[in-house]
């Protein structure tokens, strides 16, 4: 084995044939090895052994930190052979990235077009880091294109992470489809590189709809890192945790999401002794929504906050697309927590970020801001500008997904059909949400998802409004059984709401006494998931309940609720509000009853 210096970097050769002595060599002595890690290697020698580079030569991979190009000899002269590009983890030694592109086998001048190609990548990805995604878009494309034939699968890696990233998921799933058939068919393919490949394909997969197909992907992905990785705690692994806990939490399989997303942050504050990294930040906003759905909002706003301070420090700025997401995310936590002016601050700077980020509003998380702002905007009693987001948001998915069989579009349909019933067009809501329901069905594969809980909820709310009382209860009964099935208890916000519409069609139908049951245990679930009834769902549900007790000729209780309820309303929603007015509305009535009774006694 010789050394060389070929411009900046140094080329090793002489690696024929089976190549593991070969690479225990590179195992010296680890003062030497500091020595050299600043040096780029360029190792030339067999696929067999190359392979083989971690597991033989541990404290080389463990002390070179540095971009490392491996390139295969060919076993005949002019045959096409493969390079390499791997990022070596200084802090796991391992490797964190495995970029597979071909060069001609006549190439002689490989210090400079690996230098080349180099300082391209290494500005893709500081433009990525600074939340540049469309700049960084333009420079790997302009790369790519300029590469020869046989170039071609250089930087595919990264051009489908920035397609992904930037919400053009067709392109990706495309580029990734072309490397994973060629990979499958390699049996010399290193492990990590097939989980690399895995993994990436899989989010895509994931951010398309196809869950099922999502999940079986990242579950084979985190087996193979695994297994390439021999039990060691790398970044690579963690990523593979919290691809898989990130479609969990889609599928509505918020414990094992949360496994694997709290394996992920383990993993990744092991590497790096610090949560202050991006590998660490990703799971804690991935955590911070599987709380949130789960009811723990408290413990959401903390990750979530703490996800935020630690990209503010990494990136030097709010202008970055995972800033965006994560304030998005808090924002969904204020609005469930009845802040609804706080997570309305929030979306508004979401988007304000996504679109400078993107340099298009055509764009995933473009649309589900708008969504969610939908959602505020309508709490807040403005259907119509609620009505107008969400069909742009639709608009939006139907032009990036290039499908209706997609989760975020059966989200905007739900949204937009709570929006027609506030509007007062019934029949409207219902065609919505029953296609809604058909897309959920189709692309979680079961009914027994959350999601599928929320718009059989949804519609139950129509069939009542619509008078068929039987088939609201029907639905309402089996959002319940999905929910608690789900969530494996009772202290869940979604069956606390699920309780109080239940005591609502019990209502309408005139069964007072299960209703007054299902009212105050509604409250009792409330009070476990917020810790206190001072919050807006809490006060919802007392002047639902009030206005049933008033039926039942229990004023003293009905005005209890009320008191407690009204200024908590008007501080949150403003006066206008639906729900303050009526909280005003009964106020004023069991305040009248009570004095008509004082001036009766008086008389009397």
């Amino acid at each position: 084995m010789r050394g060389e210096q070929l411009g900046e970097a140094l080329l090793v050769t002489g690696l024929e044939g089976r190549t593991d002595a070969a690479f225990r060599a590179l195992n010296v002595q680890r003062d030497l090895l500091i020595e050299v890690a600043p040096v780029p290697w360029i190792l030339l020698g067999h696929h067999q052994g190359l392979v083989d580079l971690q597991q033989v030569a541990p404290d080389f991979c463990d002390l070179v930190s540095v971009h490392v190009t491996v390139m295969a000899l060919p076993d005949e002269p002019l045959r096409r052979r493969e390079l390499a590009w791997m990022s070596i983890n200084a802090h796991s030694g391992v490797f964190s990235r495995v970029q597979m592109i071909g060069v001609d086998a006549a190439a002689t001048p490989v210090g400079d077009r690996y230098g080349e190609m180099a300082a391209v990548l290494e500005r893709v990805r500081e433009l990525r880091v600074a939340g540049d995604l469309a700049g960084a878009l333009r420079s790997i494309e302009a790369l790519r294109s300029s590469l020869r034939a046989s170039e071609s699968d250089v930087a595919l890696f990264e051009h489908a992470e920035l397609l992904n990233a930037m919400g053009q998921l067709g392109g990706a799933r495309e580029l990734l489809d072309q490397w994973w058939i060629a990979a499958r068919r390699d049996p010399g393919m290193a492990p990590s590189a097939m989980a690399r490949g895995a993994r990436l394909l899989g989010e895509v997969m994931h951010g398309l709809g196809d869950l099922a197909g999502a999940r079986r992907l990242l579950e084979h992905a985190l087996e193979r890192q695994i297994a390439a990785d021999a039990g060691e705690k790398t970044d690579g692994t963690a990523a593979s945790h919290h691809a898989l806990g990130s479609v969990l939490h889609t599928q509505g399989d918020l414990v094992g999401a949360r496994r694997h997303l709290e394996r992920s942050l383990e993993i990744a504050s092991s590497i790096f002794g610090t949560d202050v990294h991006a590998s660490a930040a990703a799971p804690l906003h991935e955590l911070g929504g599987v709380l949130r759905a789960q009811g723990d909002l408290e413990g959401a706003r903390r990750h979530l906050e703490r996800s935020l301070e630690i990209k503010a420090e990494i990136f030097g700025t709010q202008i970055h697309a995972s800033v965006a997401a994560s304030l998005h995310e808090l924002a969904s936590v204020l609005a469930t927590q009845g802040d609804l002016e706080g997570a309305r601050r929030h979306l508004e700077h979401s988007l304000e970020i996504d679109v400078e980020v993107f340099g298009t509003e055509v764009h995933p998380s473009v649309a589900i801001s708008l969504h969610e702002l939908a959602g505020v905007v309508e709490k807040q009693g403005d259907l119509e500008g609620a009505r107008r987001r969400l069909e742009r948001s639709l608009e939006i998915k139907a032009e990036v997904y290039g499908t209706q069989l997609h989760p975020e579009v059966a989200a905007s349909l739900h949204s937009l059909a709570s929006v027609r019933r506030g509007q007062g067009d019934l029949e409207g809501a219902r065609r919505h949400l029953e296609r809604s329901l058909k897309i959920k069905a189709e692309v979680f594969g079961t009914e027994v998802h959350p999601d599928v809980a929320v718009s059989l909820h949804e519609l139950a709310g129509v069939l009542a409004a619509q008078g068929d009382l039987d088939g609201a209860s029907r639905h309402l009964e089996r959002s319940l059984q999905i929910n608690q099935q789900i969530f494996g208890a009772t202290a869940h916000i979604f069956v606390a709401i699920t309780l109080r519409s239940m005591a609502g069609v019990m209502t309408a139908q005139g069964d007072l006494d299960r209703a007054t049951e299902t009212y105050e245990r509604a409250l009792i679930v409330a009070l476990g998931v917020h810790g206190t009834p001072d919050n807006t769902w809490t006060c919802m549900t007392e002047v639902r309940f009030a206005d049933l007790l008033l039926k039942r000729g229990q004023p003293a209780r009905a005005q209890q609720l009320l008191e407690h309820a009204h200024p908590i309303l008007l501080r949150a929603f403003g006066p206008a509000n639906a729900w303050a007015m009526e909280a005003s509305r009964l106020l004023r009535f069991v305040s009248g009853a009570s004095s008509r009774s004082n001036e009766s006694g008086e008389m009397g």
